[in-house]
């Protein structure tokens, strides 16, 4: 590579400094929503947790909303590919279904907060909280779908759709109630239900 297409060093530290910034203001963001909920949290909040100036925040974002919908989309993205990753490295599509839903579980019951937001503020925080869920569990519900499909051709079209819905209400029950580290241990009856329930053997 040639010194013309390099960053100035100089550069490259502010973009590692605000790199970290931006790290530390979305780990921050989801702890005090995790505690407090969307409507609760307050910037001031999130500053001070993350231990940064409140110049910084509207350096990196516009607003309240945009840091929020920031550390969700993270949290959105590690799921998805825990979950993906649990999937793909099972032996059969029932095996990778069981996996993908015990990678949910255990992520959401060892990591509250986390699961907090992503369970259930995320799709409060306005029209575009609401639509990045709704995008989010689409992407789940495909996948769900196609994973069905190669379990069993006579099942119903949108089966998969059906269980991971399931599956994600039980969370979402379990995390308000505030029991989330009790998802783990629901994970195999969870499966096994579904199983049942579909009269897969």
């Amino acid at each position: 590579m040639s010194s013309d297409s390099q960053e100035p060093p100089a550069a490259a530290k502010r973009s590692r400094v605000a790199a970290g910034q931006r790290s530390r203001l979305l780990t921050a963001t989801v702890d005090v929503a995790g505690e407090q909920g969307w409507e609760a949290m307050t910037l001031a909040q999130v500053v001070t947790r993350a231990g940064l100036s409140k110049r910084t925040v509207y350096d990196l974002f516009e607003d309240k909303l945009d840091c929020f919908l920031a550390a969700a989309r993270e949290l959105i993205d590690r799921v998805s590919a825990l979950t993906l990753a649990a999937y793909r490295g099972a032996r059969t599509p029932r095996e990778g279904f069981a996996a993908g839903v015990h990678a949910l579980l255990r992520y959401c019951g060892e990591n509250p907060r986390p699961a907090r937001v992503y369970l259930v503020e995320t799709a409060t925080a306005g029209p575009s909280g609401a639509a990045l869920w709704s995008e989010h569990m689409e992407a789940m519900s495909q996948r769900a779908d196609c994973a069905f499909g190669e379990l069993r051709a006579d099942l119903p079209a949108h089966a998969g759709s059906m269980a991971i819905g399931g599956v994600y209400r039980v969370a979402q029950a379990r995390v308000l109630a505030g029991q989330a580290r009790q998802l783990p241990d629901l994970a195999p009856e969870m499966t096994m239900a579904l199983w049942i329930m579909l009269g897969i053997d």
